[in-house]
């Protein structure tokens, strides 16, 4: 035989009826035992190996489960998988004659433990192709800062989103609240996103997050359709709560994301997705008995990227631009830098596409300093700005400068850094989030 398909694993969604799973992959030259059946638990993404109360006819290419207890409801996955034992036990001799379905028998459990191991290597976190080795800390450390990267869009959104009013001085107020806001929207929006991804898609409409998945990533597949997710009522879930949901598709369908109970979202019933990339972190206040959203995400038809680049976690030389926006009061820079070194550029260089004038700096961090404070420098075209530089004192997470010498005036084409010129002693502060408002 010959081995046509690299796949080694068929997966179905169970449906409350059906017991009969058909294996449509290679099966040749294999025993029954080493076709092995995975019950996989959608709500929580857990994945139990069964054991018994199922059968594998290689003859008829099916698997018989379960042969006593309930069929799976929609609520479970099941999986059929190859999984051989890396073994060779055909001994060649120097002399005689070896038959032809000998050696391709050999040869056809080579290529399944070939394509074995590339389905367990797709299941894996893999480094940049220009990297020399791949250790889990430096895996880590990208995963963090790309999800940090998001985080911080979350914050430049709801700031730049939330300052919007029909006033003035009714923008004004709003700027405040939205600064006050950006570094909570900032920390449970990084929080969240360090958990587990989920992928859904239209046959798992509608779905309802369990508690034990606080904290997780949704990313959701609408081409089949618009997608449901009913939340239950925070009551149920009997604490604080919070999820994030990413439409992972560019079509027209949409992700709605209902409230349980008299629960609201907004002060409504509901919130809506339906732009592709844009993430919504819902989080729930169970003593107000009430979600609130922060979306976040860059619709990059308003980056301009001025002679710059944008990787994984890194984006430099960059002009942020939105010429939809009227009526703001205060657009508010950010950076987010998760591991903070001593160094100038230690960020990437923001340039900004308006006049204004500076009146504000802030920064925070998720892990306070210790044995000496974190010190962080604004640079507005390579010369500080402001009477002093942002100190977080030693076992402090926070720092604001208001005070610039009769105002710092921005004009358009400016570029803004940040230099990191101390970040502690004992304990290096970390998570490190620097705002600058600039009112136009």
């Amino acid at each position: 035989m010959t081995v046509a398909s690299a796949s080694n694993k068929d997966t179905y969604l169970g449906d409350g009826s059906t017991t009969t799973w058909p294996i449509t992959f290679d099966v040749g030259g294999i025993l029954a035992a080493e076709i092995k059946v995975y019950l996989t638990n959608i709500s929580t993404g857990v994945s139990t190996l069964v054991t018994s109360d199922y059968t594998v006819d290689l003859t008829s290419l099916e698997v018989e489960y379960p042969l006593v207890a309930d069929p799976p409801t929609s609520s479970y996955k099941v999986i059929l998988l190859r999984e051989l034992e890396a073994t060779q036990e055909v001994d060649y001799k120097n002399q005689g004659t070896i038959p032809a379905e000998t050696i391709e028998a050999s040869l056809d459990r080579q290529a399944m433990l070939v394509a074995q191991l590339q389905e367990q290597i797709e299941r894996c976190v893999i480094a940049d192709v220009s990297a020399d080795d791949s250790p889990i800390n430096e895996l880590t450390a990208q995963v963090i800062a790309s999800a940090a990267a998001a985080a911080a869009s979350a914050a430049a959104a709801l700031i730049s989103e939330g300052a919007a009013s029909d006033s003035e001085d009714a923008a004004a107020v709003s700027e405040t609240n939205a600064a006050a806001s950006a570094a909570t929207a900032v920390a449970a929006a990084a929080e969240g996103l360090y958990g587990s991804v989920v992928a859904l898609d239209f046959s798992d409409s509608p779905y309802t997050p369990s508690i034990g998945q606080e904290g997780h990533l949704f990313t959701i597949d609408t081409s089949g359709g618009d997608f449901v997710v009913n939340l239950s009522a925070l009551s149920v879930y009997g604490e604080d709560n919070k999820y994030a949901f990413v439409k992972d598709t560019a079509d027209a369908n949409t992700i709605t994301i209902n409230r349980g109970g008299s629960d609201t979202i907004n002060g409504g019933v509901s919130a809506v997705i339906d732009t592709q990339y844009i993430t919504t972190v819902i989080i729930g206040d169970l003593s107000e008995t009430s979600w609130t959203t922060a979306d976040q995400g860059v619709n990059w038809s308003d980056v301009d990227i001025d002679g710059g680049n944008i990787n994984d976690t890194t984006i430099t030389d960059c002009t942020i631009v939105d010429p939809t926006i009227t009526g703001y009061a205060t657009r508010t820079l950010v950076w987010y830098i998760p591991f903070p070194e001593v160094g100038a550029n230690a960020s990437a260089k923001i340039r900004v596409p308006f006049d204004g004038t500076i009146v504000r700096s802030q920064a925070y961090v998720n892990t306070a300093p210790t044995g000496a404070s974190l010190i962080v420098d604004i640079n507005q075209n390579g010369s500080t700005i402001g009477a002093s530089k942002l100190t977080i004192a030693a076992s402090g997470t926070a720092d604001d400068e208001d005070t610039f010498s009769g105002g710092t005036e921005v004009e358009e084409g400016d570029y803004f850094t940040v230099d990191v010129d101390q970040i502690g002693s004992t304990i290096a502060g970390e998570g490190l989030c620097v705002m600058l408002d600039i009112e136009i």
